[in-house]
């Protein structure tokens, strides 16, 4: 049929806006052009667990600050180290909330550049005096490209920590190379079973550094404009092996090592429960007030000849300026006053942070003995992980950390391990570099075509009309949100999309591919299903139970069982799950100290979430737990529905309490168990919160990652909103299928509760209403074969 003109104008429009509409949301580029010389500077920090000496020091600072300004008011707010990823990409999007001046770790520099988050302060700082006396490889790290993108606030070292008094009654020498640190490890832990020869995990990437960079490796190098990995080298491979050395039974067990990170390894020391670790000055204040304070001393982790000083990590924070202040030059000179030696100083005497100037850091050593290994350290020069934007996927993923774990869990070995860590990481690099070589996306500004089509309206139309206030709420909470996450699976689309720093690509279904073509997303699915599917049956076995029990109970007791499982219930999953870990926990936890007391074996340390299937086990027990009580209440309402003469006309018949239970009721409450266990189904394949709190965020080298959690891992902490997108595309078809058969289910049963009624009208006119008992079971499993729910 040929289309008229009108027609085909109409079409044009409409193809025109629809390309308008498939592209996902961008934002402005951040910078706004305006330099204020008053008015309110807004300043974030990072909150501190013992915040009041650091606000001094600040308050110090901005007092400082405004009586040298007139018309400025610093307003300063401390927020989260945890929350700082969502924050940050809440500031570049939304540059009217942003602070003109920010607090950020030097590994997130990168990719906050990317997307033209901060401002370029090479020239600001080039007449800066202060800034000649901060060492090369330590301003390096807030410069990205060779331009400078802040300040370096404090820095982050990090030396051996050990015990004087253990080494002197096992007559041990202090270490000189890393190569004795570990045989130093083995032979505390071989006179002192109950000691951790050195608490170093499988998740402290920063102590695990030293050890391949000591040996010549290294993550990455930079070939070209290109990162390339060379964690899988000879050279880091050395190291590798080293340290995996440290993950073992006769130095520091798997099973209670695999998982530490940081903090949890010094943690050990402070508490007594290990000889050595590798801490940071910033462990300083907590070493001193630990109870093993008189008998540890530091000294710079060893390389591997005698006299030389392992390479270690150029941790730390440094001060920059948002790119969309309207203050730039109160915010620059804000950041020299407070990342200036006077102020850097302070915050050593208040908060033990090192100070990143050269010279200031000398005169502390010569005065303060306890800070001198770690400036030997940074003196003895530093090193840094690549310098890309990436850095936040390697980072999330725990692509570093799952290597190692791999290796100590026996589970490969390291050249394996680091083959797999090396594509990983290639493939990061790469993606990231992508994505300055991307073809705009660019769409005509028309809009939509307007207006009715011809014709009198229909009298159908009111009764929809009464259904518009539920549908714009749905359009509004369901369908965009919905379209959105399709349209972005579609394009290549991380934060410097979102924040207009670099233009749109579309991909078609390339994101589809790369998941598809993942090895880890079928391990995840399989994961995900297996783990909903146990979850579903222990669920409906527990709840089943307990439903049977509550029908033979008197009203008191089962008011008691009823407000128990309400309790659980209503408890919420980052709660429950706490609790849990509480209770599981490899020290402390009392199921632990209870299975040794009862002679079961020695669970002292025993982790439960350091096998796979064990960490499922507890999950799945947690999960259990907290929906058992819907299955009860519902299944417990079912079986007081049916009818007492269909269970008396059974027995009756001879029947035995088991076959009543599998043939009479059973069947009538068989739409019952379907729509509980669809329900499950659909909750279960949505778990979360239990398994991100409970195994860490997906278990040793991601093992026990779920759709979910995956999702997340991808979408959020990668910044790759785009192959997030669709994961969460395929969840949703696999729910919808889900929901579908509950739907045909609620359909079903809505047919069911007719049946009986029918029946009875049926038998009335055939005038069996004297028939015998089993005549009436007869009729009442008929209608149950067609489906009935009895005499509900």
């Amino acid at each position: 049929m040929r289309l008229t003109t009108p027609a085909r104008l109409c079409a044009l429009l409409g193809l025109a806006a629809l390309t308008t509409a498939c592209a996902p949301l961008q934002t402005p580029g951040a910078a706004s052009g305006v330099d204020e010389p008053d008015g309110t500077l807004r300043v974030w920090l990072f909150s501190e667990v013992d915040q009041a000496p650091k606000e001094r020091v600040v308050d110090a600072a901005v007092a400082e600050f405004e009586a040298a300004h007139d018309g400025v008011d610093v307003q300063v707010q401390y927020i989260p180290v945890e929350t700082r990823a969502e924050r940050f990409q809440g500031a570049f999007l939304d540059p009217g909330s942003a602070p003109d001046v920010a607090e950020y770790g030097n590994t997130d520099l990168a990719g906050y550049v990317e997307s033209a988050g901060f401002v370029d302060l090479t020239e600001d700082l080039s007449d800066w005096e202060p800034h000649e006396d901060i060492a090369a490889d330590v301003a390096a790290t807030a410069q990205v490209d060779g331009a400078s993108y802040g300040v370096p606030w404090f820095l982050g070292a990090r030396a051996l920590f050990y015990r004087t008094d253990v080494l002197e009654e096992l007559d041990l020498e202090v270490p000189r190379t890393l190569e004795e640190v570990v045989e130093t490890g083995r032979a505390v832990r071989e006179a002192r079973p109950g000691m951790l020869g050195i608490s170093a995990g499988g998740a402290y990437t920063y102590a695990m550094m030293p050890f391949v960079w000591a040996h010549g490796g290294d993550i990455a190098e930079l070939r070209g404009d290109t990162y390339a990995a060379t964690i899988d080298s000879a050279e880091s491979r050395r190291g590798l092996e080293l340290y995996g050395r440290i993950l073992s039974d006769d130095v520091c067990p798997p099973q209670t090592c695999s998982q530490l990170t940081g903090d949890a390894s010094v943690q050990n020391f402070l508490a007594g429960n290990a000889a050595m670790t590798i801490g940071g000055n910033f462990n300083l204040n907590a070493l001193r007030d630990s109870e093993v304070a008189e008998n540890a001393a530091v000294v710079p982790l060893p390389g591997t000849e005698p006299g030389t000083v392992a390479p270690a990590f150029a941790g730390g924070n440094n001060l920059g300026v948002l790119a969309g202040t309207e203050r730039r030059t109160l915010s620059v000179e804000f950041v020299k006053l407070l990342a200036g030696k006077e102020y850097q100083l302070k915050m050593y005497e208040a908060m033990g942070n090192l100070p990143a100037y050269t010279d200031v850091r000398e005169e502390l050593a010569s005065s303060d003995e306890e800070i001198g290994p770690f400036v030997e350290t940074i003196d003895a020069g530093t090193r840094f992980v690549p310098v890309t934007g990436a850095w936040a996927t390697v980072d999330a993923e725990g692509i570093l950390p799952g290597m190692v774990q791999r290796v100590a869990a026996g589970n490969t070995d390291v050249d394996q391990a680091t083959d797999e860590a090396a594509r990983a990481l290639d493939t990061a690099f790469g993606e990231s570099d992508a994505r300055g070589r991307q073809t705009p996306v660019s769409a005509p500004a028309v809009r939509r075509p307007t207006g009715r089509p011809p014709g009198s309206r229909s009298r159908r139309v009111e009764p929809w009309m009464y259904l518009v206030p539920a549908a714009l709420v749905l359009g509004v909470m369901l369908v965009y949100p919905l379209y959105q996450l399709v349209l972005v699976s579609f394009f290549d689309y991380r934060q410097p999309q979102v924040t207009g720093a670099e233009p749109l690509e579309f991909v078609g279904w390339a994101n589809y591919r790369a998941l598809l073509a993942d090895p880890q997303f079928w391990e995840v699915l399989l994961n995900t299903v297996g783990f909903a599917a146990a979850c579903v049956l222990g669920t409906l076995a527990v709840g089943g139970a307990l439903a049977v029990l509550a029908t033979r109970l008197t009203p008191w007791v089962r008011t008691v069982l009823f407000l128990a499982a309400l309790g659980a219930w209503a408890t919420p999953a980052v709660t429950g799950s706490a609790v849990w870990l509480h209770l599981f926990d490899p020290t402390l936890g009392p199921v632990n100290q209870a299975l040794t007391w009862l002679g079961l074996g020695d669970f002292s340390g025993h982790s439960w979430t350091y096998d796979k299937w064990s960490a499922f086990a507890l999950v799945g027990a947690q999960v259990v737990w907290c929906s058992f009580p819907f299955v009860m209440v519902t299944l417990y309402a079912g079986i007081r529905a049916i009818p007492e003469e269909v269970v008396e006309a059974a027995r009756l018949d001879g029947a035995s309490t088991s076959r009543i239970a599998w043939s009479v009721m059973l069947p009538m409450l068989r739409p019952a168990v379907t729509i509980v266990t669809i329900q499950s189904i659909i909750w279960d394949f949505k778990i979360f919160t239990q398994i991100y709190v409970m195994t860490g965020g997906g278990g040793i080298a991601g093992q026990n990652l779920v759709l979910n959690v995956y999702a997340y891992q991808k979408a959020f902490a990668s910044g790759q909103y785009g192959l997030g997108s669709a994961i969460g595309v395929i969840t949703t078809l696999l729910l919808l299928l889900i929901t579908l058969v509950y739907l045909r289910a609620l359909r079903r049963q809505g047919r069911y509760c007719d049946a009986p009624q029918t029946q009875e009208r049926r038998r009335r006119a055939a005038g069996g209403a004297g028939r015998r008992p089993a005549a009436v079971l007869d009729a009442a499993l008929g209608a149950q074969a067609a489906g009935g729910l009895g005499g509900r």
